[in-house]
């Protein structure tokens, strides 16, 4: 996927070169892709937090069954 915003940007960025009307297209382009990393990052992070919540639990988990057991 970044090869691929790589070559929009180097494509707007071009054509803004031969028509000016172009660089608002290329801006807001460029606001939208830093936007989505700062989505993909911030989701990432919810993910590792779930999942050591996850883990959290199930070590919980297995303790009280250790606990039953005795």
């Amino acid at each position: 996927m970044v090869n691929l915003e790589q070559t929009v940007i180097q494509r707007l960025r071009w054509a803004a070169g031969a028509n000016p009307l172009v660089q608002d297209v290329l801006d807001k382009f460029e606001i939208r892709q830093k936007e989505r990393a700062n989505e993909i990052d911030n989701d990432k992070q919810l993910c590792l937090h779930l999942v050591q919540m996850l883990q959290s639990w199930l070590l919980f988990e297995q303790y009280e069954e250790q606990i039953k057991l005795q």
